[in-house]
């Protein structure tokens, strides 16, 4: 109990905020004895800032507005989407897991290791070039950064961590079997990419060794406006995204399947965005668990059912078809692309 006049520290110690949110503090008199407060406070004393960096799209520092607190070491291991910065010997590299990217050029050193399932993609490119509105997974491929207004970054960065690591554990047994494989008729390609799987140590293969593989492995687009099919066969765009039916991560945790392997479709962002299993949409992990839950009781077609239901629901919505008219699409181009994926998936599962 205080004195008349007297200001009486309740909290001596102080408590450090382990992340943003918010705090719940109250006042309550326990005892049986009136009491009065006034002029209750509670202070929040920011922790110093020691460094404060913004980068263009491609991570090139952008100096004029960064800066760091003197005498402070510079912070390399979390730089650039989170990746370590090297330096040494003046490289100037953003050391993703599969490889090194230089921003001042926005390209990466080494070639795609995953370049034969992307091959309408430069083997060099950072993001698939779809760097405002993607973030790059570990030198894979891009990664979409749309958000809904009542999605936080959070929990984005939290989806896209659980995208990555289940891109991660695909990748390690499925694609060394692959790339194994594919060493036995392409060795100068296929043994250097599954020594890069089993090490996890990006090596490159020779320039000349992969354009060839390359152009050997093209494949010949679908007619239509919109594509469908296997989804790693499928080009990205602008504005365009690949919606995979059933999601990755269901057939992924169901039956093992890798992620390129999955049947998808290309569909505007926006419409993408409104799906049921969209990656970023609230109630999508309960939808996605859904979907694994009937893959793995034997009842893949109705889960693949489900899918295609969702999107065309969407489709033939008020909202869905002034979405495709902004695009110069039509609901017969979202059809044509659900009937060849529904003859991969029908020849495939």
């Amino acid at each position: 109990m205080g004195s008349p006049q007297t200001i009486t520290l309740l909290g001596s110690s102080m408590i450090k905020a382990p992340a943003n949110g918010y705090v719940y503090m109250y006042v309550s008199n326990e005892s049986r004895n009136p009491v009065y407060i006034d002029n209750f406070q509670v202070v929040h004393q920011p922790g110093r800032i020691v460094e404060e960096t913004h980068y263009y799209p491609f991570g090139l520092v952008m100096s004029g507005i960064s800066s760091k607190a003197a005498n402070n070491v510079p912070n390399k291991e979390k730089t650039f989407q989170g990746q370590r910065f090297d330096d040494d010997l003046g490289l100037n590299w953003v050391q993703f897991k599969w490889r090194n990217h230089d921003p001042q050029i926005g390209r990466f050193i080494e070639i795609d290791p995953l370049a034969e399932d992307y091959v309408y993609n430069s083997t060099y490119a950072f993001s698939e070039n779809k760097v405002t509105n993607n973030v790059e997974l570990e030198g894979l491929e891009a990664a979409t950064l749309y958000l809904p207004d009542n999605v936080t970054s959070g929990q984005r960065d939290e989806v896209i961590k659980d995208y990555d690591n289940s891109l991660q554990k695909g990748a390690n047994a499925a694609g060394f079997v692959g790339f194994a494989i594919f060493g036995l008729a392409n060795p100068e390609v296929g043994i250097p990419m599954a020594v890069s799987y089993l090490s996890g140590v990006p090596v490159t293969p020779a320039p000349q060794a992969m354009s060839g593989v390359t152009a050997a492995t093209m494949v010949e687009e679908e007619s239509g406006a919109l594509a469908g099919g296997r989804k790693g066969d499928i080009p990205t765009a602008s504005g365009i995204d690949r919606h995979e039916i059933p999601s990755a991560k269901a057939m992924k945790d169901a039956l093992g399947v890798n992620t390129n392997d999955v049947p998808a479709i290309q569909l505007p962002t926006e419409i993408h965005a409104k799906t049921a299993t969209f990656g970023f949409k609230p109630g999508a992990a309960s939808a996605r668990a859904a979907e694994t839950a009937l893959i793995k009781s034997g009842n893949i077609g109705e889960a693949f059912s489900n899918g295609v239901k969702d999107v065309q629901t969407i489709v033939n919505s008020p909202q869905g078809q002034q979405i495709l008219n902004a695009v110069g699409l039509k609901t017969s181009d979202v059809n044509k692309a659900i009937t060849v994926m529904t003859e991969y998936f029908k020849k495939t599962f």
